[in-house]
């Protein structure tokens, strides 16, 4: 045979030396007749002239005697068991090929494999570049174009603003004005766009995460992706809005505005836009107090804080209005009953406790449309004693606070008449020595109580080295006697009246607050420590 595997015969010729093959003789005759099978070998002489140098005379006896013998045995197999001992060691061998070249085939296919999956890899990163390469090439020339017709755009724009009295850009929205929400996909998002298409006339767009699926809006709302780190796409989605409502996912949870992209956000407000409304969080400016300095453990105060700060660069800019509205945590509600909870207003960030969703897209319509709120920075929460569930009246006595912004209030329990002349009788102490107050003041009588004016004195040091004469002593001392008589510059003042609507009260606001002028926080303190003690010692004694 031509095949070095062996056969049937082979196999009866083995089972006859293995019977013998107990012995080291055996074992070698073993090998020596599958050399004899194999193609290379094709008879006894070729084995025996292949080792006749290592074989003595008595092994070649024993191994003409195994030969014969072989024969022998083989004879009597028939030639019907000789094909089905072949066809079974055939479909034995093709067993074994098959198996191997399944490995071989696997082992092909998890090569390929790996090779294909770094060849998507690499064009999936090179793709990238290109289309981020692409898309910066983009933003550059609409921000070179944007820049050549700055000297012209923005002016025409601006002229077709609505105007105040004084000249200056109104921030009320007009029939048809665009509202653009951004994190609309939150809960307090989707009911302020309920509340916002049922009450107003304006056009209403919602910006909201991408893979958002489950939100319910109305049909007039266009509804777009909120796509902050395209800066070309989300220029668009905000160009055209006359206001802007950021709701932060510090503050309304999954599908807010990150603080990261507060700063990209900022950058993409158009000239158009004139009234800007963030929702903010309690805390960020008590991050040393319990519990919000747990909360800032990681910084997240003190992110949504750089998010503020944001919208107050851009407000300098040339956005006319700007709000910022700080909440707690926000209770999800339906709000179709209509009703809204009791709601009370602070200045700053003084207030904390949970809302309803409900009533803070309450609160969000009311500062769209009030003028209280512009450039205001407040706080909402339920209040701390009970107050009526909040209405048009209610609003606008919160809002209120919002003016000078309002430092104190108080209830009055003497006629609105009496607390008049009280008030500006108590002011006057203040000018006693040792009665003053660390800032020097001065006290003007208005209408319903008295103003507390901070005066600055614009006192320095003189040239020690230079003299001083007669006359310079003269001129120093007239001017002294007419500094009493008339103040030159003030630096802010403290407005405080008595009211009889709607509910007999005192209230301390500040007032003549320009752009860079300090508050005076001892002396305001003083002011409202002694006067919440004399007011109550005064009521005390009449209902005595």
């Amino acid at each position: 045979r031509n095949c070095a595997m062996m056969t049937f015969k082979d196999l009866y010729a083995l089972c006859i030396l293995l019977a013998a093959g107990r012995s080291t003789i055996g074992f070698e005759l073993c090998v020596r007749y599958h050399v004899l099978r194999s193609p290379n070998c094709r008879s006894l002489s070729c084995v025996a002239s292949a080792s006749d140098d290592n074989r003595d005379e008595g092994a070649t006896e024993d191994w003409s005697e195994i030969e014969a013998s072989l024969r022998q045995a083989l004879s009597k197999v028939s030639d019907q068991d000789r094909r089905e001992s072949d066809m079974r060691l055939l479909d034995g061998l093709m067993e074994n090929q098959q198996g191997e070249m399944q490995a071989v085939e696997e082992e092909l296919d998890k090569q390929f494999g790996d090779v294909q999956g770094t060849i998507e890899a690499r064009l999936s990163g090179e793709l990238w570049g290109l289309q981020e390469s692409m898309q910066a090439k983009i933003d550059a020339q609409v921000d070179e174009l944007l820049q050549q017709n700055a000297a012209a755009g923005p002016a025409a724009v601006a002229d077709s603003f609505p105007r105040e009295i004084d000249g200056s850009i109104s921030a009320a929205l007009g029939t048809g004005a665009r509202v653009v929400v951004a994190g609309a996909s939150t809960a307090l998002g989707a009911q302020l766009l309920a509340a916002l298409e049922a009450s107003t006339d304006w056009q209403l767009r919602a910006l909201i995460a991408g893979g958002t699926t489950t939100l319910e809006l109305g049909e007039t709302i266009d509804v777009q992706e909120f796509r902050p780190f395209t800066p070309t796409y989300l220029k668009n989605s905000v160009a055209d809005a006359d206001a802007l409502v950021v709701l932060s996912e510090a503050a309304c949870g999954s599908g807010g505005v990150e603080a990261k992209a507060m700063g990209r956000l900022m950058k993409a407000v158009g000239e158009r836009t004139r009234r800007i409304v963030l929702i903010s969080i309690h805390g960020v400016e008590r991050t040393n107090q319990l519990p919000f300095n747990l909360a800032n453990v990681l910084g997240a105060l003190d992110k949504q804080r750089g998010a503020e700060q944001e919208l107050l660069l851009r407000a300098k800019g040339s956005v006319p209005a700007h709000s910022i509205v700080r909440v707690g945590k926000l209770r999800v509600d339906s709000g179709a009953s209509g009703r809204v909870g009791p709601v009370e207003i602070a200045p700053g960030d003084a207030l904390s406790g949970e809302l309803d969703v409900s009533t803070a897209a309450a609160a969000l319509l009311q500062t769209l449309q009030r003028g209280e709120a512009v450039n205001a920075t407040f706080s909402i929460a339920p209040p701390s004693s009970s107050v009526e569930a909040a209405g048009d009246g209610s609003w606008e006595d919160e809002f209120l606070k919002l003016i000078g912004p309002e430092v104190w209030r108080s209830p009055l329990k003497i006629s609105t008449r009496e607390a008049v002349s009280w008030l500006r009788e108590w002011a006057l102490r203040l000018l006693r020595p040792g009665k003053g107050l660390t800032t020097p003041v001065q006290v003007v009588n208005v209408p319903n109580g008295v103003m507390i004016r901070f005066v600055d004195m614009g006192t320095g040091y003189g040239d020690l080295d230079e003299e001083e004469t007669t006359d310079d002593k003269w001129k120093k001392s007239a001017a002294a006697r007419e500094a009493s008589a008339a103040i030159t510059k003030t630096d802010g003042a403290l407005l405080l009246v008595a009211e009889g609507t709607p509910q007999p009260r005192v209230r301390i606001c500040r007032a003549e607050m320009r752009d860079g002028t300090l508050v005076k926080e001892t002396s305001e303190a003083t002011v409202v420590l002694r006067l919440a003690r004399d007011l109550q010692a005064l009521q005390g004694s009449f209902l005595n």
